[in-house]
């Protein structure tokens, strides 16, 4: 097992004992005739359901384990099957969208960007997730930057990757061998479903039907709370539609400036940080300074070093 399973089966023995319990209250006919309360026990019971399913499958694996000869080809499977049962109960799900890394050359070689873009490549494979390059920046035949997109499952596991990654090989002498890597904030779609609209009577002149009918609209975006009131039309829906494409152009010009800062912020942090991990190509090693848990073997995937860092930082709630 990797540093911080412990942890891992602890939160997820904890969810499998609520999804269990979930079960039972959903058969119980006294709940199913509370609509509302019925709705948000499903709603618990979806979420719950992949990290229960993982943590049973575990618990299936370990005593097959148990049972099997050791050395022997089936317990090394099982083995495998069980470690990746394991990262499935950590890693962030698809709700994480798609997260977009942007690394470059900092200092020596500029090989090592093509030896963390080969690691994250590795790593986003082994999680499950997709993963595409989508820019590289090539100077003298040498890759100078890579701009990558994680997306689905496992694409969570790679939130923390920002600051500088420094590499030691068979001829460091000291100097700064190193790719700064930064997250880089995509703005969101604006989603008409996250619009809510109130109705009010319109001030002022306008006529009878202004005055007798609540032709006003408010529309309010709730994951921002920016509020925008139309109230110029004859009709509700003229002003619901006129509403609607004011609230969209506010939003995406908040979500457009909140991007740039964030870039800007992340990047400067990335350049004047300290190194956040060490790849050892010397020793085939990996240690990342956030984790007290030591060095990590470099060879396979980083997917080990990504999962005690989600867990560290609280993935695990």
């Amino acid at each position: 097992m990797f540093p911080g399973s412990e942890k891992i089966l602890e939160y997820a023995a904890g969810v499998y004992a609520r999804y269990s319990e979930l079960e039972e209250l959903l058969a119980a006919p006294e709940i199913a005739a509370d609509a509302k309360l019925y709705a948000g026990l499903v709603e618990e019971w979806k979420r719950l359901k992949p990290t229960a399913e993982k943590y049973s499958e575990y618990r299936e694996l370990t005593a097959l384990l148990s049972e099997t000869d050791d050395g022997s080809a089936e317990r090394r499977e099982l083995d495998r099957e069980a470690e990746r049962a394991l990262y499935d109960m950590v890693i962030p799900d698809s709700a994480a969208g798609t997260v977009t890394l942007t690394a470059r050359h900092f200092g020596g070689s500029p090989r090592f960007v093509r030896e963390y873009l080969n690691a994250i490549l590795s790593a986003a494979g082994a999680a499950g997730a997709s993963c595409e390059v989508v820019r590289k920046d090539i100077e003298k035949g040498s890759l100078k930057a890579a701009e990558i997109k994680i997306s689905g499952t496992g694409s969570g596991l790679f939130l923390h990757e920002s600051g500088i990654h420094r590499f030691m090989d068979e001829s460091d002498r000291g100097q700064v061998k190193a790719v700064a890597c930064r997250l880089k904030y995509d703005v969101p779609a604006f989603d008409e479903r996250d619009a809510l609209f109130t109705f009010t009577h319109s001030d002022g002149a306008g006529g009878q039907n202004v005055n007798k009918v609540a032709t006003a609209v408010r529309a309010k975006h709730v994951p921002t709370g920016i509020t925008v009131l139309c109230r110029e039309e004859r009709s509700q829906l003229q002003n619901k539609r006129r509403a609607l494409e004011r609230l969209r152009q506010k939003v995406e010009e908040y979500y457009a400036l909140v991007s740039e800062r964030a870039n800007e912020e992340i990047y400067a942090a990335a350049e004047a940080g300290d190194r956040i991990r060490t790849y050892d190509l010397k020793n085939g090693t990996v240690r990342d300074s956030r984790l007290s848990d030591g060095e990590f073997p470099l060879a396979g995937s980083l997917l080990p070093v990504l999962n005690a860092l989600n867990t560290a930082k609280g993935a695990i709630h």
